[in-house]
Formats: C-alpha cells, sequence, structure tokens
C-alpha cells in the first residue's frame, strides 16, 4: 500500500471507531464528523489549560498572565 492508502484506511478506521465508540445510529455526515472532532479539541485544550493552572506553566496555547485560550 502506498501512504495515501495508509492514510484513507486510518481515516476510515477512525470513522468506524468514532460511530461505534459514541453508539451514532445512522449514517455520520461531515457536519457530524466535524462536530464531534471540534468537541474533542476542546476536551483536549480544556484539559491542556487545566493541567496549566494546576502546575502553574505554560504550554504556549494560553498566555501566562490570564490563562486565556489563544487561538
Amino acid at each position: 500500500m502506498t501512504f495515501w492508502e495508509h492514510r484513507i484506511s486510518d481515516i476510515i478506521q477512525y470513522g468506524h471507531s468514532i460511530v461505534h465508540h459514541f453508539a451514532i445510529d445512522g449514517p455520520l455526515t461531515k457536519e457530524g464528523y466535524i462536530h464531534i472532532l471540534e468537541t474533542i479539541k476542546k476536551g483536549i485544550g480544556e484539559c491542556i489549560l487545566s493541567a496549566e493552572k494546576k502546575y502553574n506553566f505554560n504550554s504556549g496555547n494560553t498566555t501566562k498572565s490570564d490563562n486565556k485560550r489563544v487561538n
């Protein structure tokens, strides 16, 4: 398999994993898939912010002075 065939296969497997993990009934649309990924991204961001506050460090994703997310 070529590099791109592997990546496409990985993406398909990831999509199947999301459908089964979240017990999604019916087809997953592009918008639904994007919504799930955005939710996961926000969750990871909140984990990083929490760790920064708890351990008093800056990962580069927030400003040190106010701990607000930098986009």
